[in-house]
């Protein structure tokens, strides 16, 4: 059993960037390099999931792995570890590639994105009340290749209602700020 990490798990914390209204999406990919392969229990961190989120949608694209590697487990590590993917309700299979047409799950929403349908949670994730980390743990894997690199690329859509919002508006009058001493409505 091997860990890997995805380049916005080791990278910044995608909750220290700035939010667009508290929406964020994650996008990262996961490598494991030519001349290893996939293994069982292998886990892939994708990223790291700050307080006060809500795990609303994530989009997966995939290179061939091998022949049987298959998705025991997708969810958030200490919350929930298989709410995405449980490996008797919800199937992800990276012995298949999906190259151009990703796998969508989404959190308690039977809804179509585009022209690719959306498969739901297993079981809704509710807000985060701590950190946790959103991870993949491989299930029994037979015939997985060690030709090639291996590549998960994924897009978390997340929620953020853990960012601190000051609550004061911003506008401008004549060229003055609302913001400077001494403008007031």
């Amino acid at each position: 059993m091997a860990t890997y990490y995805a380049d916005t798990y080791l990278g910044p914390n995608a909750f220290s960037q700035e939010p667009h209204h508290g929406h964020r999406v994650i996008v990262g990919k996961v490598v494991i390099p030519a001349g290893t392969a996939p293994a069982t229990g292998d886990v892939l961190k994708l990223a790291r999931i700050g307080s006060g989120a809500f795990f609303r949608k994530i989009y997966i694209w995939n290179s061939d792995w091998g022949t049987t590697v298959p998705v025991s487990k997708l969810g958030l590590a200490t919350q929930d570890d298989d709410a995405i993917i449980e490996n008797s309700t919800n199937t992800l299979a990276l012995g298949t590639a999906h190259a151009t047409t990703p796998v969508i799950f989404v959190n308690d929403d039977a809804t179509s994105a585009g022209a690719v349908a959306a498969t739901t949670f297993v079981t809704a994730l509710t807000g985060t009340s701590a950190a946790d980390t959103l991870q993949i743990t491989l299930g029994t894997v037979s015939g997985g290749t060690s030709a090639g690199e291996k590549t998960l690329t994924f897009a978390a859509e997340i929620i953020d209602f853990g960012s601190a919002r000051s609550g004061d508006l911003a506008y401008t009058y004549n060229g003055l700020s609302s913001l400077v001493a001494g403008v007031s409505s």
